[in-house]
């Protein structure tokens, strides 16, 4: 698989995440793949005894946890230096299956999916499943700077760039890292911003992600034959 075809499906990965974590903060108040401030939130809502914030936080952490040790379950078999392995596609169709389980839950619940809190805490388990396998996933790629899932060490990686450039000159800096790491968080950002504006009621809108990773899936599997025929 060309770097260049990789790097657009980490681009579309991120663009899901984005989307998929706005959707679930602005109905369930999680973020489902932001997990250090789901332990701040838990930190201090034991502190303070808060049943509902530890229901809520805590769920998404046991998620979250739970889909990466799956995705890695997954993906750690495979030492091959192939630019996107096979398993990284076995582990984002089990996403795919995850997104899609939730987006029917949530749109078979209706309005319980907000008021009843096991519902709510059992879509955050799913919701944070899905993100976690998919950072495993990710992370098997082994592109620096990149989880597709969040966007702070990005956002390390490309300050850190720019202040190397700032101090050592552009010889200090590599242009087309950086334009990646840019990418990946505006994408993020443009991803979560498509959320905010879509209608989150419809079952379209919440299968969107899912159909996004299958996307993503198919054409890694399809890239990946044509290299091996080539």
């Amino acid at each position: 698989m060309p770097i260049a075809i990789r790097n657009t499906l980490l681009l579309v990965l991120s663009g899901t995440a984005g989307y998929f974590d706005a959707v679930c903060f602005l109905a369930l108040k999680v973020f489902p793949a932001n997990m250090t401030g789901n332990t701040v939130v838990l930190s201090v809502a034991l502190v303070h005894a808060d049943r509902e914030a530890i229901l809520y936080s805590g769920s998404a952490l046991l998620g979250f946890v739970a889909g990466a040790a799956l995705g890695a379950w997954i993906v750690e078999p495979d030492e091959s230096a192939t630019i996107w392995p096979r398993r990284v596609s076995v582990a984002l169709a089990l996403e795919a299956a995850l997104l899609i389980g939730f987006a029917i839950a949530w749109w078979w619940t209706g309005e319980h999916a907000i008021g009843d809190p096991l519902v709510r805490a059992a879509l955050v388990i799913a919701a944070a499943s899905a993100m976690g396998t998919q950072s495993a996933a990710a992370q098997r790629l082994g592109v620096a700077g990149v989880s597709t899932v969040a966007v702070t060490g990005t956002l390390t990686g490309l300050t850190a760039d720019l202040v190397a450039m700032a101090r050592r000159g552009l010889a200090a800096s590599a242009p087309w890292r950086d334009m990646g790491l840019l990418a990946v968080w505006l994408v993020y950002a443009g991803g979560a911003a498509i959320a905010a504006a879509s209608p989150r009621e419809r079952l379209a809108a919440l299968v969107f992600p899912a159909a996004l990773i299958v996307m993503v899936t198919l054409a890694a599997m399809i890239a990946a034959r044509r290299n091996a025929s080539a």
